[in-house]
């Protein structure tokens, strides 16, 4: 056990503080008290899902199979100073929409709420809320990234940072919150190819011809229109097909001597072809997916870990004395992959 002054951290949620003010003294972290698990397998969504009988049997079966590879890593035995709460299900229309073309989706959370023990009751408790989690997405190319594109047509990523290797899938950590993602999956395609000069313009071309078909007294739009028309009449052939490096924060000086491009507010953000300035951009490979499997099959795990105030380099309970956001960390690295990829199925 572990007595500490605990102060409310910005991660916490105002519904912490709402119901349970207690915690903005005294707490004792009860972080080697034998916790709870209780993750559920819903079935409910996967009707909507369109499956022939066979196949929405073979898809709970994949998320029963899923749960129990997850659920038998050692962070789970047993859960030492936390509860783990959650689910896995189907993801039912509208997003992402129903296709016979493409394997059904699905996804979940696992909450971590540490343990600590109550001053009125003398009995260990846990945290009402918390932000510490797993992050599951099944059959949905992208998910757990940080989207840059405009709208669920146009899915495009910073390019990520592969920081690790688990059993030979590929770990990323995000740019903003230091989360860090495992991705499940099969086979020697590339998860990510590149996203073109074309593609990042058009995208920009049609949120633009949309917000001018709204209004005749939009002058602005018209204008925004007709400039990226002519920056995509302008590219050549090769200019087009280059992988677009998004312009960030209005412009930055080129390391190559391309020298500087502050943002004008008519043009595409990209940066000019041959710039190694900006981000690269990616998307995930539409030709992943093994379309002679059927529907039900998990051929895509996307793992995100949401750690709230830990650094992943440093790991550990956080400074006020928490151990949920570790126990998620254990999560990740102290799992055998090898392992929890046999959710990864054929049918």
């Amino acid at each position: 056990m572990t007595s500490i002054r605990y102060w409310l951290g910005p991660y916490v949620t105002l519904a912490l503080l709402l119901v349970q003010p207690c915690l903005a003294g005294d707490v004792t972290f009860l972080t080697e008290h034998p916790g709870k698990v209780s993750v559920a397998v819903e079935r409910a969504q996967t009707r909507a899902l369109k499956l022939s009988a066979k196949d929405a049997a073979a898809f709970n079966a994949n998320l029963e199979r899923l749960r129990g590879l997850l659920l038998a890593q050692p962070v789970f035995n047993p859960p030492l100073g936390f509860k783990a709460y959650g689910y896995i299900r189907a993801q039912p229309p509208p997003f992402p929409a129903v296709t016979k073309n493409v394997p059904a989706p699905g996804h979940g959370h696992i909450w971590f709420h540490f343990a600590f023990l109550d001053q009125k009751t003398g009995k260990p408790s846990y945290i009402c809320c918390t932000t510490d989690e797993i992050q599951v997405y099944i059959n949905q190319p992208g998910e757990g990234f940080d989207s840059v594109g405009l709208d669920n047509r146009s899915k495009y990523y910073n390019e990520p940072k592969q920081t690790a290797t688990l059993n030979g899938f590929p770990v990323y950590r995000t740019d903003q919150y230091s989360d860090e993602i495992i991705v499940l999956y099969r086979g020697a395609k590339p998860l990510w190819v590149p996203v073109t000069r074309e593609e990042y313009v058009k995208m920009w071309l049609r949120m633009w011809e949309e917000s001018a078909a709204k209004s005749v007294h939009d002058t602005v739009s018209p204008i925004i229109v007709e400039r990226h028309k002519a920056a995509l009449t302008g590219m050549s052939a090769e200019e087009r097909q280059m992988q677009v490096r998004r312009l960030v924060d209005g412009g930055d000086p080129d390391p190559e001597g391309c020298g500087s491009y502050p943002q004008d507010p008519y043009e595409p953000p990209l940066t000019p072809a041959g710039c190694l300035a900006g981000r690269p951009l990616v998307k995930f490979n539409p030709n992943l997916f093994d379309p002679s499997l059927p529907r039900s099959a998990f051929q895509l795990i996307t793992f995100r870990f949401v750690y709230g105030p830990l650094d992943p380099d440093h790991p550990g309970p956080t400074e006020f004395g928490d151990i949920s956001p570790y126990r998620v960390w254990e999560a990740l690295h102290r799992s055998d992959w090898e392992a929890i990829g046999a959710a990864l199925t054929a049918k």
